[in-house]
């Protein structure tokens, strides 16, 4: 039987085997210390020079990749970096810090829906230099809770209405002055135009206002038992007054004197009948689930005598500390300038979400008062001259306040405004009509 030799085919296997494992060595050690082909090629993000600087720098795969995953603007960032920021930013972006946001706007409203989407939105434009928690409800207090918290460093930033507000710059009560708007295009160009006067007064007492005025809306005054159609039918109802200040002022030009009181007493004041009647955004009474406590006898009043403002506030100290706390002291100062730009794009996300917001509350509300008119609750619609005698009534108390609870300048600003407005919308006034 013939035999099959072998020896020679193993010979060559043998030799081709010495020669090119060294080659497939070499070429393994490059592959795993050579950024991916794609990154390499600018990622679709990549700014000029970010490659070619993150070559540079001696980093570890899982290092590169991690900076590689970054947003374009924190790229933008690493373009000129030292070894020494890069590793601080590294430990950044391994272990952020998180950043409480807290809101006490009931849960299923259109204010709790847009600050938990923030979270989320900020996420994808920022990356993980920072995270932001949303606190929804009054679970970590109310709008003056939230003042002391940022003021002690327990919390960073808050979404407010004009109530809290007040205990920061104490003149914000001017925009809670009875009648002050008829439109809402009236109070978004006085907004616009007046509010970064408040954005300076915030900046004097430590804390930042986001610079876009948020939408709480129109107050409508709920009533358990009686509908308010005119101001002597408020003196026959208990009246809870949660804005403090104007609000109150207001009332006791109607001889009326208010049961002060924080807005998370007002469903137990209800229940109780401590209270009777409360100003209040329709979003508010059904997210609260307050309409359960409004009788037979009792409805809703559009006179629209108060439309206080919502505001972002943050203190910067507050966030920095919070994004930074896990990484060593000695890194930090590198990197101010990926706080300062996350912060800048946590504004202008706030700023892009206020017009959006105010649209849908405002449709919103619409749609809810015509919703409990189905449902059998009593709504007033007062006519052009019948709200024409509340306003007429109540404008004295407007120059009576200048001068203690807001400066002569900020009316006079509001007031100048206003009548810019006007004299470029005549109609929008000649043909007013009532709207949630």
């Amino acid at each position: 039987m013939r035999q099959f030799r072998y020896s020679r085919p193993e010979k060559h296997v043998t030799q081709s085997l010495y020669f090119f494992l060294p080659i497939v060595f070499i070429l393994g050690l490059f592959l795993a210390f050579s950024p991916a082909p794609a990154a390499a090629e600018g990622g679709g993000d990549n700014p000029p020079g970010f490659i070619e600087n993150l070559n540079k720098l001696t980093l570890t795969p899982q290092q590169k990749e991690l900076i590689l995953a970054q947003k374009g603007w924190a790229k933008e960032l690493v373009v000129n970096a030292s070894q020494d920021e890069v590793n601080a930013l590294i430990k950044l972006l391994e272990n952020p810090g998180r950043i409480k946001f807290a809101c006490m706007a009931p849960m299923g409203t259109t204010w709790a829906k847009y600050i938990r989407e923030v979270p989320k939105t900020f996420s994808e434009r920022a990356g993980d230099i920072m995270h932001v928690d949303a606190y929804i409800g009054l679970s970590l207090g109310n709008d003056p809770d939230y003042v002391r918290k940022m003021a002690t460093g327990a919390l960073e930033a808050a979404g407010m209405t004009s109530w809290g507000m007040k205990y920061i710059s104490k003149e914000m009560s001017v925009y809670e002055l009875p009648f002050l708007f008829d439109t809402y295009g009236e109070a978004d160009y006085v907004m616009k135009k007046t509010w970064p006067y408040f954005v300076e007064k915030f900046k004097e007492k430590g804390f930042l206002l986001v610079p876009t005025a948020f939408e709480v809306g129109f107050l409508q005054m709920f009533s358990t038992n009686t509908i308010i159609k005119t101001p002597d039918d408020l003196k026959g109802t208990k009246y809870g007054s949660w804005m403090e200040d104007v609000e109150v002022a207001t009332l006791k030009h109607f001889d009326v004197n208010p049961v002060v009181i924080t807005v998370m007493e007002i469903p137990s004041s209800l229940a109780t009948a401590v209270i009777q009647t409360a100003s209040s955004p329709t979003m508010y009474m059904i997210g609260a689930q307050l309409m359960s406590f409004i009788g037979k006898g009792g409805g809703c009043s559009g006179v629209n005598m108060f439309y206080p403002p919502g505001g972002l506030v943050y203190i910067k100290k507050n966030i920095v500390n919070s994004t930074l706390a896990n990484v060593p002291k000695g890194d930090r100062a590198a990197l101010m300038k990926y706080v300062d730009k996350a912060m800048a794009l946590f504004d202008a996300l706030l700023s892009e979400i206020a017009p959006q917001l105010a649209v849908e509350l405002r449709d919103g509300n619409k749609k809810l008062i015509a919703d409990l008119q189905k449902k059998g609750m009593n709504l007033y619609i007062p006519t052009k001259e019948e709200r024409e005698k509340w306003k007429s009534a109540t404008r004295p108390i407007w120059d009576e306040l200048a001068g203690k609870a807001y400066s002569k300048e900020i009316l006079d600003n509001i007031l100048k405004a206003k009548a810019e407005y006007r004299a470029a919308h005549p109609a929008e006034f000649e043909n007013y009509v009532w709207v949630p």
